[in-house]
């Protein structure tokens, strides 16, 4: 495995979309998205809602995210205006748009006090689908009962804690104290509410991260018994993420160290109940993602995994990215300019976007399925003229054990799915010689 490792860990995609963001052609007008929309409707009947929330109490060092530091909620108050309005548009522009789920993402989403969420939920229920899901991202150290309260009101019965290490060292490197009490309290609050599903994120990676510390995290996790978990790797990219340059890096765990960090994780993980679904994720067997998986029905978006997916994601808010099966768009990722946008209700031109031409949509299948289910059937990629360059790529994997190919279904193999994204590489045209070095490692 070692010798693998060193031979395919390279920067590469994540595969939230494909094409990756940074090769989008920025070529979708508002007219052709609104169509693309309606045509994703008229073919599934429902949408799912994606509503992001940027501001946050205080700066996680590790972070990534867009978001805007403060501690005065007055400011979101204009910001939920600019939400309303954006969703005005869509309304004003599509007919019975009905919602089969929608999901808050940040940023801190319960950073919104309770009156400023019921505010925002209350324009959403009359489009509210009949087998609606709600979920959202928590900060334990922000949440309270009274927000719990009109979540569960509006149907939402997933959240999704960001624990990332309960170890105090390593909650001091990166500036994020949350104590295993506090997260406790969270998720008897949740679950006496109703929620009925709870992901923890977990990082590996941090700066002071040891093996013993992972392993102590993971079996307090346990202790807690969310269904749900994410293990993901920290990116530690200071260049183009300014706060991560208060990071100490003579503390962070690199080569081979941040691989068993990982493998021990994983390997506790599994001692204690949790089963690997699709890339980065863990599920009990009783989990909503863990049933999708084993039916080969598990779905991905920018959302992150999902066992119900529509083919149409209507994003709103600052930097969030929208989705049908023939094109991508993302809102602006400056808050300001977002608002000043949303004042006019109207979606501005030129925005971040990506028309799929027919190519972009089999391959887009294809990376999403092996994403998902470990699994495509890859026939209608002879038709392309990238098919010989793949089919080096693949025999190269199957000499190292990583893919097996029967009756043009491509398999992931165990010991595949350290690789999957190299293995998605490979379908990826828009990879050049020096294509890949904007993304993270891939292992």
């Amino acid at each position: 495995m070692k010798n693998l490792i060193e031979k395919y860990d390279r920067p590469g995609p994540r595969y939230t979309s494909f094409p990756a963001l940074p090769f989008w052609k920025n070529d979708l007008s508002t007219e052709k998205w609104l169509e693309h929309i309606e045509l994703s409707l008229e073919q599934q009947g429902h949408a799912d809602l994606y509503i992001h929330i940027p501001f946050c109490q205080k700066l996680c060092w590790y972070c990534g995210c867009n978001r805007i530091i403060t501690k005065n909620t007055e400011r979101s108050q204009e910001y939920i205006q600019s939400l309303i309005n954006e969703w005005k548009f869509y309304t004003q522009n599509i007919d019975n748009i009905k919602l089969k789920s929608i999901h808050f993402g940040g940023g801190t989403p319960t950073f919104l006090p309770a009156e400023q969420l019921r505010e925002l939920l209350s324009i959403f229920k009359p489009h509210l689908h009949d087998d609606f899901i709600g979920s959202i991202e928590i900060d334990p150290r922000t949440v309270n009962k009274e927000q719990i309260e009109v979540l569960r009101e509006f149907g939402f019965h997933r959240a999704s804690l960001g624990i990332q290490d309960f170890d105090s060292d390593v909650q001091t490197s990166i500036n994020r104290i949350q104590s295993y009490e506090l997260v406790e309290g969270v998720v008897k609050m949740l679950r006496e509410s109703g929620f009925d599903s709870i992901n923890f994120d977990l990082i590996y990676g941090l700066p002071k991260q040891s093996l013993q510390s992972v392993q102590r995290t993971i079996e307090l996790v346990s202790r807690l018994s969310p269904d749900l978990l994410a293990f993901y790797s920290y990116a530690h990219l200071p260049d183009r993420i300014p706060n991560q340059k208060l990071i100490d890096e003579s503390f962070l765990p690199t080569g081979n160290l941040k691989r068993e960090l990982y493998e021990t994780g994983k390997k506790t993980l599994f001692e204690c109940g949790y089963y690997e679904v699709g890339m980065d994720h863990f599920a009990k067997k009783t989990n909503y993602l863990y049933q999708a998986f084993d039916k080969k029905k598990l779905h991905r978006s920018f959302m992150g995994y999902t066992d119900a997916k529509s083919s149409t994601l209507i994003g709103l808010g600052a930097t969030s990215i929208s989705n049908t099966d023939y094109s991508f768009r993302q809102n602006s990722k400056d808050v300001k300019d977002y608002t000043e946008q949303m004042s006019k209700v109207r979606l501005p031109e030129n925005q971040t976007s990506h028309e799929l031409n027919p190519a972009d949509q089999i391959i887009n299948e294809v990376i999403q399925n092996l994403m998902c289910n470990l699994q495509a059937d890859i026939s209608k990629v002879e038709s392309l003229e990238i098919w010989k360059d793949i089919q080096l790529g693949l025999d190269e994997f199957s000499k190292d054990g990583l893919t097996n190919l029967e009756n043009n279904v491509l398999h992931i193999t165990e010991m595949g799915r350290v690789f999957l994204r190299n293995i998605c590489m490979i379908f990826d045209p828009y990879l050049g010689a020096k294509g890949a070095m904007r993304f993270s490692q891939t292992v």
